[in-house]
């Protein structure tokens, strides 16, 4: 493996692991390279400056860096671009440079972007609402597993935005997104139990997730809960809370 290859798999490894720290000499090497023009390395210098690794937090510096490698195509680069632009980091507020950079990783399949690109259409930033685009794009990255996308998909089919209606597919990515522990997808699970759309009525059901969401601390879980609890037979509130317990064990 030459030295350039190796330098570039300890970059991507100290990105995906979220490292604190890296060495003085690791940080040269890495500015070095991204000097010269390596994409990976420009990407993972505009991480250490943007979480402040091995240098000051510096968010233009890092904007700087993102910039260069988003520019020679590179997805991740190209979405943390997005965001900074998206959250006015290092630069002022801007929604459409914002989805530019978002849909340039997006269409290389990059799910996150895939994600944050539907949400811009589905709230009409940088770009008219558009919930067609906004339905378009968080299939695509439900179908790669991003439990947020997978809940705000179910909402579309749920309100038959950008697409027809559709209770039982609600159902299928609401639940895709509840056994991920995404809490508001779990509470919106548990909201279909109760209001019979796509399953039939099921208060068990919905005591469960409710219980699993408010032990993650979502507002309005607990509460709902215990109304539903009302409707209940004590033994039903057992084998419910026995329910939740376990998906909780089998989770942790």
């Amino acid at each position: 493996m030459n030295e350039n290859v190796s330098m570039r798999l300890s970059l991507a490894l100290l990105i995906l692991l979220g490292s604190l720290s890296v060495s003085a000499s690791e940080f040269d090497e890495t500015k070095a390279l991204a000097e010269q023009g390596d994409a990976d390395a420009q990407f993972a210098l505009g991480y250490n400056y943007y979480a402040g690794i091995g240098a000051p937090q510096d968010y233009k510096e890092a904007l700087r860096w993102y910039r260069a490698s988003a520019e020679q195509g590179d997805q991740y680069a190209q979405s943390s671009l997005a965001k900074m632009y998206y959250d006015g980091e290092g630069t002022s507020q801007d929604y459409k440079e914002a989805l530019r950079w978002f849909k340039a990783s997006a269409v290389q399949g990059y799910a996150s972007s895939q994600y944050y690109l539907a949400i811009m259409y589905q709230n009409g930033e940088g770009t008219p609402q558009d919930y067609k685009e906004a339905f378009k794009w968080f299939s695509a990255s439900a179908e790669q597993g991003n439990d947020g996308a997978q809940n705000n998909l179910a909402v579309l089919y749920s309100n038959g935005e950008g697409t027809l209606q559709n209770y039982k597919e609600a159902m299928k990515w609401y639940r895709a997104s509840a056994e991920q522990g995404y809490t508001q997808g779990q509470f919106n699970l548990a909201l279909m139990y109760v209001r019979e759309e796509g399953v039939p009525q099921d208060y068990k059901s919905a005591h469960m997730w409710w219980s699993i969401a408010a032990a993650s601390d979502h507002a309005g879980a607990a509460k709902n809960r215990d109304k539903v609890a009302g409707m209940m037979t004590p033994a039903e509130i057992s084998d419910a809370q026995q329910m939740a317990s376990d998906w909780i064990k089998a989770h942790p």
